[in-house]
């Protein structure tokens, strides 16, 4: 799945660019991986928007939950394995 269509080249400053994120320099290794973990952060909140909206189109959103988890955080996604665990 494409979360960048708009984009035909995916280099860490396109891409940041293109997510509207803080200016860094390039080619530095602390400002390109905090660059790349905000990218990561930013495409994994579309990807889960996106999904959820694929699901909603799929069952029917009287039948989709949300839940108040953040799972870009690490706490997030400790939670998210406890609340799956008791669903499963």
């Amino acid at each position: 799945m494409n979360l960048l269509t708009h984009l035909n080249k995916f280099k860490l400053n396109i891409v940041a660019n293109a997510l509207s994120l803080p200016d860094f320099t390039h080619h530095r290794a602390a400002d390109d991986a905090v660059t790349c973990g905000l990218i990561m952060a930013k495409l994994m909140k579309k990807l889960e928007e996106e999904l959820l909206q694929d699901i909603i189109e799929a069952v029917g959103d009287e039948n989709v939950c949300e839940f108040e988890t953040d799972l870009t955080t690490m706490d997030g996604l400790k939670n998210y394995g406890v609340m799956k665990s008791r669903i499963s």
